[in-house]
């Protein structure tokens, strides 16, 4: 995770390659959290919204506006 974390810092676009890099990142988040660590959905200390990493938010813009771009289009 800090190698993809670190991949994901060095861009500041999303591009096709980044968002792979975040998505490899937060499933293999999803593995540890659920496999490794056999979290539930909400772990209050675990949970992003409580523990951002400095890309998150431009991520979570970046999705919101990926899916509103989607509903136009339907």
């Amino acid at each position: 995770m800090l190698r993809l974390h670190a991949l994901i810092m060095t861009e500041t676009a999303w591009t096709p390659e980044r968002i792979a890099l975040a998505e490899e990142f937060w499933a293999t988040r999803e593995r540890l959290d659920r496999g490794v660590y056999g979290l539930g959905a909400v772990s209050h200390i675990l949970n992003s919204r409580y523990s951002r990493l400095p890309w998150h938010d431009s991520w979570a813009e970046h999705v919101a506006a990926t899916v509103h771009r989607a509903q136009d289009a339907m």
